[in-house]
């Protein structure tokens, strides 16, 4: 389950980096996937990544060229990449998560990365390596989970049913770069201490996804367990959807560091008293304890003394996939760059320049059909079948650089140097027009709008539903009948007509106010609104008491982190009103939060983990009765359902448990063929004022919030617009006031 949220995440951040100006004369390395990333620094300075599939570069500094040391092996899901020196190091398989195959595998190489050789193997599915460190000198720790295994059952049962045990975790432990392993106890048979740090005296600090904290001075013979923050009740736990989790750990001189939830802490060595340090999000050191830097709030990275205190602050914030320390810098991916932060002050930073070894491909750009483009040195390359080889296509008639390229309807490249210019160049017919952004706009309206469509998607099974209106006369008509009527509540719904007078009013509204931002007195939010609002506030802050977890729509107000000051969030309900336009603009442009999943279907009424894996197995009985796959899946959901955390779900009304991530947009095709796409993205349950992007021809013109488009799309499609949609809005307009560094 957490692998969908950190795909999600990854995803999101990778998009983030690919929106980005790209050098289309440039080589870079480009991995077969971008799911997940190991990434590590040796102690000569040699940069590695690794993705889930076993894709192995390396470079000999961050502005160095990546050479491809192998192409993948045959287990997947890799992680915890940890190089001893360039040539010998280990990295885990954790099975293959996806196809529930069995067990963990610890690989080693001893030739830099090109063969690996299995050196620790098991093979219980609910079981998995969570975490690891490493020294220089050859000694490496990981922690090997508790889970469930029915193997270690004597006396099994006659019939089908499995008998499950719960084992406990450990810590396996190698002095000769991975090539033998000891296995060390940990405190608590149920315990899972997803994050472990030792240091070069042997000393340990484990912490666990409940809430337990133990040290060991002398290399996992003996344990104390330590209290942690929430035992000393140095938080208001007001996340009550979350474990009260340990996400990181690190001895730092004479202090513990611990990340407990969302929360930094550290104290004494020498008597636990956790203080809190607001602000800091999280803390990188290695092993070796050669530095330690803290991560903000807002991103911003600080090298810390043997004090805690900050001896040096960067100038470029840290944005990342995966970060380390390592010989005294700080290192980041983040999923298109690699930033050395080092200790000097100085900042190094560099795309993956690709070396000789990996073979040159252009950068793709999109697809038309089944064929895949590509550009490389002004000249347009095409893929007929994915993965194989690139034939030219063509030289480009105008000069492209750095900017961003995509196709578009019509088989056409669409390039946008950044500035006003389009250029459109027809992959077919090689001719070239070129416009600006409010030339192509003012010729799309000088034709008149033929159809009109409205269109519904779920991404989750990619479902889309649409409903075409075209132009007769003063009005614009939709068929009589529908394939999907019978199927798709909203449209039938839907009107028969819809006046040209209203289309051609949305048009030259949009064309008029594209660059201009809503004042917030343009909603007409009404004091009954606002006190809802609260009212709202008051009722999750009751919940938060109670402790108990809301089986209500997304609607409802609710905020899952820790310490929340609910008077500050009832005042910022009254500073509403006040806010500028630009300030709104920014909130709600805003990407929402991802809520929820449905990688594993669970209902609100499953109170305990006996409870979820006996309704589990009697629907899989029943599903599937005899099927070979089901005691795998079992164990899948035994570890599944052990690493769930309720954050991971959010109801919907109907009292089911999934992702909710749809879109809604509105296409408006002139008599040319042209076409104006305004287009709504949802990532939650009951949007409304989530950002409108409009976009003409392929080319993305704004992405902004538009009451003109609400009021429209609220009286010509009412099925499409959620009437809870105000009031979420009012949510969103809080949440972020009160994260006041998102607007920043």
């Amino acid at each position: 389950m957490k692998y969908t949220l950190c795909l999600l995440c990854t995803l999101l951040l990778v998009s983030r980096c690919i929106a980005q100006e790209n050098d289309y004369n440039q080589h870079f390395f480009k991995f077969n996937s971008y799911l997940k990333f190991s990434f590590g620094v040796n102690e000569h300075g040699q940069l590695m990544l690794c993705n889930e599939k076993g894709e192995l570069v390396v470079a000999k500094q961050v502005k160095g060229k990546w050479e491809r040391l192998h192409e993948g092996l045959k287990d997947i899901f890799y992680e915890h990449l940890l190089f001893f020196n360039n040539d010998t190091g280990i990295i885990v398989s954790n099975g293959d998560f996806f196809h529930f195959i069995a067990g963990s595998t610890v690989l080693q190489t001893s030739d830099g990365g090109r063969s690996w050789e299995r050196v620790l193997l098991t093979e219980v599915a609910s079981r998995r390596i969570d975490d690891g460190t490493y020294l220089n000198s050859g000694q490496a720790w990981l922690f090997y989970s508790s889970g469930y295994d029915n193997s270690q059952v004597a006396d099994k049962p006659a019939s089908d049913t499995p008998v499950v045990r719960r084992t406990p975790g450990c810590i396996y432990y190698t002095n000769d770069f991975g090539h033998t392993w000891l296995s060390f106890k940990t405190p608590g048979n149920n315990q899972r201490f997803c994050h472990i740090f030792f240091n070069d005296q042997q000393q340990g600090l484990i912490g666990s996804l409940w809430n337990v904290l133990a040290y060991t001075a002398d290399n996992c013979s003996s344990w104390n367990t330590l209290p942690t923050p929430l035992d000393q009740g140095k938080y208001n736990k007001t996340a009550i959807c979350n474990r009260p989790q340990i996400n990181n750990v690190a001895i730092w001189n004479d202090y513990f560091l611990v990340r407990q939830e969302e929360l930094v802490f550290y104290s004494k060595r020498n008597k636990i008293n956790w203080k809190c340090l607001p602000g800091i999000k999280d803390f990188f050191t290695d092993a070796a304890t050669s530095s330690l830097y803290f991560v903000s709030d807002r991103n911003e990275v600080n090298k810390i003394n043997s004090r805690l205190q900050s001896e040096k602050k960067y100038t470029q914030r840290a944005l990342y996939l995966n970060a380390v320390c390592k010989n005294g810098s700080f290192y980041t991916w983040d999923g298109s760059h690699v930033t050395q932060y080092r200790p000097d002050g100085e900042i190094v930073s560099s795309p993956l320049y690709a070396g000789k070894s990996v073979e040159w491909q252009p950068t793709a750009v999109g697809h038309s059909g089944d064929t895949t483009y590509g550009l490389s040195d002004n000249k347009l390359y095409q893929q007929q079948t994915y993965g194989l080889n690139w034939d030219y296509n063509s030289d480009l008639p105008f000069k492209i650089n750095k900017g961003t390229a995509m196709i578009v309807a019509g088989k056409q490249l669409l390039y946008t140097p950044g500035n006003d210019s389009l250029y459109y160049y027809g992959i077919d017919t090689k001719q070239l027009k070129k416009v600006t952004v409010q030339e192509s706009l003012s010729a799309f309206y000088q034709q008149p709008v033929k159809s009109i469509a409205f269109i519904m998607r779920g991404s989750v099974f990619m479902k889309e539903d649409t409903v075409v209106y075209k132009r007769n006369n003063q009005q614009f008509e939709r068929p009589q009948s529908t394939a999907n009527e019978t199927d798709t509540g909203w449209i039938v719904k839907m009107p028969a007509t819809i006046s040209t007078g209203s289309i051609d009013s949305l048009a030259g509204n949009i064309k008029n106010s594209c660059y201009q931002y809503d004042k917030i007195a343009d909603f007409k939010f009404s004091k009954q609104e606002y006190q809802h609002c609260k009212k709202q506030i008051n009722t999750f802050q009751l919940a938060v008491k109670a402790h108990v977890i809301p089986e209500s729509p997304a609607a409802d107000f609710w905020i899952n982190i820790n310490n929340l000051n609910f008077d500050r969030l009832i005042d910022l309900v009254d500073s509403i009103p006040l806010l500028d336009s630009l300030k709104l603009h920014k909130i709600l442009v805003l990407p929402e939060g991802l809520w929820s999943n449905n990688f594993v279907v669970i209902g609100p009424e499953i109170a305990n983990l006996g409870d979820f894996m006996e309704k589990a197995y009697e629907s899989m009985k029943k599903n599937n009765p005899g099927g070979t796959e089901s005691p795998a899946l079992l164990k899948y959901l035994l570890e599944a359902t052990d690493s769930l955390t309720w954050n991971d779900c959010r109801p919907t009304p109907s009292g089911s448990w999934n992702m909710y991530n749809n879109w809604v947009q509105l296409i408006l095709t002139n008599q040319e063929g042209h076409t104006l796409i305004i287009r709504n993205f949802r990532y939650q349950t009951y949007p409304l004022f989530s950002p409108w992007t409009v976009e003409l021809d392929g080319y993305v013109i704004t992405e902004k919030s538009s009451v003109l488009m609400d009021q429209f799309m609220t009286a010509m499609a009412p099925p499409l617009i959620d009437k809870e949609g105000r009031q979420h809005m009012l949510q969103k307009l809080v949440k972020a006031m009160y994260f006041s560094n998102l607007l920043e």
